[in-house]
């Protein structure tokens, strides 16, 4: 009688051969760490598990075409992310973690079931500011501890883009994490920081959480405290493990096995659905987790393009341009960012067609499109009581703000700009420096203001007259 399979070149061999005990052995295996992954990626707890179905039933089929047979652990991620993404493509949704059942791993008790619901909601929490890929990304390399070349596989990508999307995802979810660990830690030993969180209801937007992270950057005590409490692996280890469904080792066995027409023809669908597989024997990622850097050419060639035809649309009516999205998933956020374009375009007295389409515009409209109320707060953050004070008043702070700005801050060129002495340019700026709290002769401070203005110019259209 045949050993059972030991290791995964042993256990591929098997596979391809057609023994049973190699499938089996990959179940026992990977079966829970790639049902875990499927349930973070999936909200029906159903398709989480006919996904880990399909992957193993892929495996019977595809793992001939595998080069290097040891890497049989990133080939099966790969396959079940590809997977998971087409029933996401189908469903239109993601999952949350609060609507499975879990079970926790008991080595992952960091001190009892109350705190370690606290760290769950505390990773959540941090989790929940970062990208959809960033998420991923977090998951396959923090928690599934996939790294280099194996992350790559398992993401479709090149090595360097795998490092460097690791890092980077890594990089917020630490940022995340300290400043909701300091925020929610740190106010008793830090009386800078308790101001700076007066009123806090205990939601980190994002916004807060730049801040947080500014303040953790030049405060000796809050950056100490963050050193010490941050360990985003062990903190992920609070997240839950997900139950294999009983039974489904059984059915997956039975399933690769059945000679039945029902089944060779569901085998058959699924290795065909599974196409195409890239050299390496590795599948083609039908989701990329981050998107080409286009040559500078061929977005400079888009905008360009739709330039023109913004220009010809013109003579029908006024036309509202987004950024450049290469991602056909994306039409509808550019779809989105275009109409508030169009609105702004539509509804605003300034003369802002010329430069809406600039870097600054860009970013803050497709902020406006996810992220409204960050939008708005930064806003009244910033110019919002100069202009409250130029309605009440009918003086002109901002108009006298913008225009110090745009004479790259020359008092004399300033006042011949807008028709007034040198002195009440002086005297409105320091009226500008006494209502916002901001300095419009620091640098940073002029930063603000400056975004401020724009970010009044686009939402001043739905602001109440």
């Amino acid at each position: 009688m045949r050993d059972w399979p030991t290791d995964d070149p042993e256990i591929v061999a098997a596979i391809v051969a057609g023994d049973r005990a190699g499938l089996a052995a990959a179940y026992d295996r990977y079966a829970t760490a790639l049902h875990t992954y499927c349930r973070t990626l999936l909200a029906e707890p159903a398709d989480a598990a006919d996904a880990v179905q399909d992957t193993f039933v892929v495996a019977a089929s595809k793992l001939a075409g595998l080069r290097e047979p040891d890497r049989l652990r990133p080939w099966l991620y790969a396959v079940a992310r590809n997977e998971c993404h087409r029933r996401l493509r189908a469903r239109g949704r993601t999952a949350d973690l609060d609507e499975a059942g879990e079970v926790t791993d008991a080595s992952a008790d960091v001190g009892g079931a109350a705190e370690r619901g606290e760290l769950r909601d505390l990773v959540r929490s941090a989790i929940a500011g970062l990208n959809p890929g960033e998420q991923e990304v977090i998951e396959l390399s923090l928690r599934h501890e996939l790294d280099g070349a194996d992350l790559a596989g398992a993401l479709g990508v090149p090595l360097n883009q795998a490092h460097a999307l690791a890092s980077r995802a890594r990089g917020q979810l630490e940022r995340s994490l300290g400043a909701l660990l300091v925020a929610r830690t740190g106010r008793e030993s830090c009386p800078e920081l308790d101001a700076l969180l007066a009123g806090w209801d205990g939601r980190l937007t994002i916004l807060l959480r730049k801040r947080v992270s500014r303040h953790i950057e030049r405060c000796e005590v809050c950056d100490d405290r963050k050193r010490r409490e941050l360990s985003p692996a062990m903190l992920l280890s609070a997240l839950p493990v997900f139950m294999l469904p009983p039974g489904l080792r059984h059915q997956v066995l039975q399933l690769v096995s059945d000679a039945t027409p029902d089944a060779v023809s569901y085998r058959e669908s699924v290795a065909r659905r599974a196409e195409p597989f890239g050299g390496s024997g590795f599948p083609v990622p039908i989701f990329a987790i981050a998107r080409v850097r286009p040559r500078g050419r061929t977005v400079a060639y888009a905008a360009a393009a739709a330039r023109r035809l913004a220009a010809r649309l013109q003579r029908h009516g006024t036309v509202g341009l987004s950024s450049f999205y290469l991602d056909p998933v994306e039409l509808p956020r550019a779809v989105q960012e275009a109409e508030l374009v169009l609105d702004v375009l539509r509804q605003s007295d300034a003369p802002i067609a010329e430069d809406i389409g600039t870097g600054t515009y860009r970013l803050l409209f497709r902020v406006l499109a996810s992220h409204p109320e960050e939008v708005r707060s930064f806003y009244q953050d910033t110019v919002a009581p100069i202009v409250s004070y130029d309605d009440q008043y009918g003086t002109d702070l901002a108009g006298t703000l913008e225009a110090y700005l745009e004479q790259n801050c020359n008092m004399n060129a300033t006042a011949a700009a807008i028709y007034a002495h040198r002195h009440t340019v002086a005297y409105r700026l320091e009226r500008v420096r006494e209502l916002t709290g901001l300095d419009p002769m620091l640098s940073e401070d002029r930063e603000r203001l400056g975004l401020g203005l724009k970010a009044y110019r686009i939402i001043a259209p739905r602001l109440p007259k």
